[in-house]
């Protein structure tokens, strides 16, 4: 995982966790709404990546390779 993955995950993790243990209460709103604009930041610096397909990651690309005789005859 990248580094900001694991943040990311960390901070979704501690949001999911103070809205449970908020109650009636409203006593984590100020640090829910830090940590949901942190996430906000983290959306908007991450590259948008281009989805890839299995196929493309599983295709086998042939590569050439050189025998002794295309070295000696310069092929």
């Amino acid at each position: 995982m990248k580094r900001i993955d694991v943040v990311e995950l960390y901070v979704k993790k501690r949001i999911a966790k103070l809205e449970q243990a908020q109650g009636t209460y409203k006593s984590y709103d100020g640090e829910i709404v830090e940590l949901k604009d942190v996430l906000d930041v983290i959306k908007q610096t991450q590259p948008k990546a281009k989805p890839v397909s299995a196929g493309e990651i599983m295709e086998v690309k042939p590569q050439y390779k050189e025998t002794a005789c295309d070295h000696v005859y310069g092929r």
